[in-house]
């Protein structure tokens, strides 16, 4: 898959609304499942649900959360501003036993990072409402 074709498939947008975000949300049941589908396994988990509390809050790390598709569901937002080759450098480091160094770097270069140029190009996340933003292009270690 392109960089390209990641960014606009890879994401699963209507079942992180419908099986997450909306049966958490304030009028939801708070019966949501955790995850749809493991790209690792291919194992389908759309029918496995937990109840969440009715204080419950949803910590999300998501890749493209600055989306227009979630807009409406966020709180809070945090954007981390992670260099190029710090976010590159992380990682392959942790693809590598499951993919190999080579392959690891080819589909972060080719794929993944191709695929954050169009979102932040198309999106631009920090012109976003942004809660707090953190910037860690000063760290040296990953």
């Amino acid at each position: 898959m392109s960089g390209e074709g990641y960014y606009r498939n890879a994401y699963d947008f209507t079942s992180a609304v419908e099986l997450l975000l909306k049966p958490i949300g304030p009028r939801g049941s708070g019966n949501v499942v955790l995850c749809a589908h493991d790209p690792l396994t291919g194992v389908d988990h759309r029918k496995t649900t937990v109840k969440a509390p009715k204080d419950a809050a949803l910590v999300v790390d998501l890749v493209f959360a600055f989306r227009p598709e979630y807009d409406r569901y966020w709180d809070f937002r945090i954007w981390l501003d992670v260099s190029t080759d710090v976010s590159l450098a992380r990682a392959v480091e942790r693809d590598t036993e499951r993919e190999g160094a080579d392959e690891a770097l080819r589909l972060h270069h080719n794929r993944y990072h191709t695929a954050e140029l169009i979102y932040v190009t198309e999106v631009n996340p920090t012109n976003n409402p942004v809660d707090t933003a953190t910037d860690t292009r000063t760290e040296e270690s990953h």
